[in-house]
């Protein structure tokens, strides 16, 4: 099974952390993690950044139960 690293895409402590695949090459994880800080704002999104965002357009889910 493939590990996982978690790279922290915030200034702040424990926020914005995505997840990254283990099988990439020694060279591809740090310019992976470069390429997405310097697009962060694309990639690393917040509960606050998605005000305004038509629901018609998008809308996120979460199952609660089986009956749901």
């Amino acid at each position: 099974m493939n590990e996982i690293m978690f790279v922290n895409m915030s200034i702040e402590k424990d926020l914005g952390f995505i997840q990254i695949g283990s099988t990439l090459s020694l060279e591809e994880p740090e310019q992976l993690v470069a390429l997405l800080k310097n697009f962060k704002k694309c990639f690393a999104w917040f509960c606050e950044n998605m005000n305004g965002i038509d629901l018609e357009i998008m809308q996120h889910r979460i199952t609660l139960g089986l009956e749901t």
